[in-house]
């Protein structure tokens, strides 16, 4: 499968170099040509290779058990449910997450974007976020297909109705969803000098939360959060949650690149209609990382979920460098060392 994923990404980088010269025709066969490949890649890795499997396994044998009701989201019981009594497996689960996760994320990526962005996208997705979320944690790559829908619904002024129910769907497949409410309410159209400046300001505020080890979830007074909450720091004093290395070189380099796109704002704002609430995303992606460290899954949880849309900021980057072939290397650098460091520190089951 490894092997399949580098020639799809080779593929991609070489058609990425040549893509403002192609039919309009060909933008439509690659879109297809990288959604059958990823699904077919999530339908088929072996079981073994999938770090949550074992999780997913227990879950699905005990789908009406209480305490499985009380951890595990609806719809995966549901779905495991319909599958388990017409005589599926847990194979079987999967491929339905896969059909539903990645079309539709997708699409809504290629909505978000251009022809040249969506191929570089493509390539920074299928390094990092594809291999971590629809061939591990399928709950999650769920309900962050439809929470990205949900922000490309926000782009366009759509129905709010509609926006809110592609929330509650995804919050039906992953709790965590819900934390993309914020965002969506309260970021504006356009980006002043006042919402520059206090997205600038949120990361060096959250590095003085880790400083102070001050945890702004914990006092949260919403009962189901302090519940899951709970659970999380069993599973950490049970050391199934190992602690993570909150200063490490990909947080510095996502500090840095969140910067650089906030200063060339107004330049990618251009060609990029969503860029305010994207880069409002991954300010609270980084933000959440450092002032949630003490609980390491929620930490890591929340920075994926609002970070997932870091796939299309840094193909916006190479709006910003010239010439074009520079910048598309540069995000295609960008991509190289998340492979590598994915691969590395062995997050996903490529072994």
């Amino acid at each position: 499968m490894l092997i399949i994923l580098l020639i799809v990404i080779l593929s991609l980088i070489v058609v990425t170099y040549f893509s403002e010269n192609l039919p309009k025709q060909y933008h439509k066969f690659l879109f297809w040509y990288c959604m059958v490949i990823f699904v077919i890649i999530s339908m088929t890795r072996p079981g073994s290779y999938v770090s949550d499997y074992l999780n997913y396994e227990k879950y699905f044998y005990s789908f009406d058990e209480k305490k499985t009701k009380l951890i595990v989201e609806a719809t995966f019981l549901w779905i495991s449910e319909f599958v388990y009594k017409h005589g599926g497996t847990l194979r079987i689960v999967i491929y339905i997450y896969a059909l539903i996760s990645i079309p539709l994320k997708l699409y809504s990526i290629r909505k978000l974007t251009n022809e040249t962005i969506f191929l570089l996208s493509m390539i920074v997705y299928a390094s990092n976020y594809y291999m971590l979320h629809d061939c591990e944690q399928i709950r999650l790559a769920a309900g962050m297909a439809f929470g990205l829908y949900a922000i490309y619904l926000k782009v366009e002024d759509k129905s709010k109705i509609m926006i809110v129910f592609m929330l509650l769907i995804g919050i039906s497949f992953h709790h965590t969803i819900s934390a993309l409410i914020l965002p969506l309410l309260i970021c504006p159209k356009e980006m002043g000098w006042k919402w520059k400046t206090a997205m600038a300001l949120i990361i060096p505020i959250s590095i003085g939360f880790w400083i102070l080890n001050i945890n702004p979830i914990i006092s949260l007074p919403i009962p189901y959060i302090k519940e899951r909450i709970l659970l999380y720091q069993i599973a950490i004093s049970e050391g199934k949650h190992p602690d993570v290395r909150v200063i490490n070189l990909m947080v510095l380099i996502r500090i840095a690149l969140f910067y650089y796109i906030l200063y060339y704002y107004d330049n990618i704002k251009q060609n990029l209609k969503g860029l305010p609430i994207l880069l409002l995303c991954d300010s609270m992606s980084i933000a959440s990382w450092f002032a949630l460290s003490e609980m390491s899954v929620i930490a890591v949880r929340i920075s994926q979920l609002y970070g997932f849309i870091e796939i299309i900021l840094f193909a916006s980057i190479h709006y910003t460098i010239k010439p074009i072939w520079v910048g598309k290397t540069f995000t295609i650098c960008i991509a190289i060392y998340l492979f590598i460091q994915n691969y590395i520190y062995n997050q996903f089951g490529f072994r």
